[in-house]
């Protein structure tokens, strides 16, 4: 049974005493200007900004320059093994950062700058670390 209470959680005066185990009063609902729908002067949480528009740019202009790099390693391949091999070393950093940051710069994704320029550097270094490790190790036991 629930007893009315005043706007400070406080029985009503002349009420008999809780009972035994009976939960405190206002169990149950939160404190004054918790959890509550804001009012006319509440705070609204932040709405998750997209991306902003330079950061875009940027990773387009990476995805374009990587895949120009990888035109080149064709032909520099074809030309010569050492100018091939230069150029697949050079090429998957901007490859990488530019294919991971689009994706991250869609109008769908949320965020920040933050989030596709950190996750496109990691991506680039990575790829460049694999076909490093590649051409050192693996490429002249072939």
């Amino acid at each position: 049974m629930s007893m009315p209470v005043d706007g400070q959680g406080n029985p009503p005066q002349g009420a008999p005493p809780q009972g035994y185990g009976a939960p405190p009063q206002g169990y149950g609902a939160p404190p004054q200007g918790y959890g509550a729908a804001p009012g006319p002067y509440g705070v609204q949480a932040p709405a998750l900004s997209s991306p902003p528009r330079w950061v875009g740019i940027v990773a387009r202009v990476f995805l374009a320059l990587g895949v120009l790099l990888a035109i080149g390693t064709v032909v520099g391949g074809i030309m010569s093994e050492q100018l091939g091999m230069n150029l697949a070393m050079a090429t998957p950093g901007p490859l990488g950062f530019g294919l991971a940051a689009t994706l991250l710069t869609r109008k769908s994704s949320t965020g920040g700058a933050g989030k596709p320029l950190g996750i496109g550097c990691l991506v680039g270094f990575a790829l460049s670390a694999a076909i490093v490790v590649f051409f050192t190790a693996i490429w002249p036991s072939l």
